[in-house]
C-alpha cells in the first residue's frame, strides 16, 4: 500500500490510520502489505518505519492483517524492524535479498534471524534480477523449516511455476 505524507514531508498519521479503516470497511480486505517500494519504504527511517506501522495497525483495529517488509541495508536495522513487527501485531515481515556475495547458509541463516526476531513467519521478496535472488536451496530450506509462507515473486508465470515446483503447497 502507499504511504500517505503531509505537505512538509512528514508522515501523515491520520491518513494511514484512515486508510487502513477504509481497507477494513470500506474495501473489505484480507490484509495488507506495507512499507514495499510503492509504500516509500525505502524513504522512511527506520522510526518512520515503526510509526507507519503502527498507526496502520492501530487504524485497522485488529481486523487487518499487516505484512511489512523490514528489509534494511544493515542486518541489525533489518532485526530491530523485525521484532517491532512482531511487538506491534503484525501478520507477517516480508524480506527481500540482502545485497552482497552471500552463500546460502548466509542467506538462510539471516532470513532465519528475521524471522525468529520477529516471532512472525516470512514473505520472500523473490526476484529474477541478477543478486536479487534467494536461491532454490534457500527458498526450499525455510519452506521445510515452517518459516515461509508465501512469496512475492517478480519473474513471470515461469519463475512462479518453478517456485510452485519447489515449495509445493508448502506455502
Amino acid at each position: 500500500i502507499a504511504t500517505p505524507f503531509l505537505a512538509d514531508g512528514s508522515l501523515d498519521l491520520d491518513g494511514i490510520r484512515s486508510n487502513a479503516c477504509h481497507y477494513t470497511e470500506g474495501l473489505s480486505l484480507d490484509g495488507v502489505f506495507c512499507h514495499g517500494i510503492m509504500g516509500e519504504g525505502w524513504s522512511l527511517t527506520v522510526d518512520e518505519r515503526k510509526t507507519a506501522l503502527e498507526a496502520l495497525i492501530d487504524g485497522g483495529s485488529g481486523k487487518l492483517p499487516v505484512g511489512v517488509v523490514v528489509t534494511h541495508h544493515a542486518l541489525r536495522e533489518t532485526l530491530a524492524l523485525a521484532r517491532h513487527a512482531g511487538q506491534s501485531g503484525a501478520h507477517h515481515v516480508v524480506l527481500m535479498r540482502p545485497p552482497g556475495p552471500y552463500s546460502d547458509e548466509e542467506l538462510f541463516g539471516a532470513a532465519k534471524a528475521v524471522s525468529n526476531a520477529a516471532g512472525l513467519p516470512l514473505v520472500l521478496f523473490e526476484s529474477t534480477a541478477p543478486g536479487m535472488s534467494f536461491g532454490p536451496g534457500v527458498i526450499a530450506g525455510l519452506a521445510n523449516a515452517g518459516d515461509l509462507i508465501g512469496i512475492k515473486a517478480t519473474g513471470g508465470v515461469k519463475s512462479v511455476k518453478a517456485l510452485r515446483a519447489l515449495v509445493g503447497e508448502q506455502c
